[in-house]
């Protein structure tokens, strides 16, 4: 189940990451360091990333299988 929903999570992640780089990067000319300090608020996207992947395998866990393999 965690494989199968990293699926989900990982390619969105990737392409609103690269994304974003390639906005500072095009906008560089106005920006004086678009970098700098950048991977702060890529580090907080990502935790809480991690956490919304985190419950969501938590809850589909519980819809998807019986109660008595989400207990072993």
């Amino acid at each position: 189940i965690y494989k199968e929903i990293s699926y989900l999570f990982i390619f969105p992640a990737i392409i609103g990451i690269s994304h974003v780089l390639v906005g500072l990067n095009l906008f560089s000319f106005i920006l004086v360091d678009p970098f700098v300090k950048v991977w702060v608020p890529i580090g907080i996207f990502l935790v809480i990333y991690f956490i919304y992947y985190w419950i969501t395998v938590q809850l589909y866990k519980g819809m998807v299988m019986p109660k008595e393999e989400v207990a072993k």
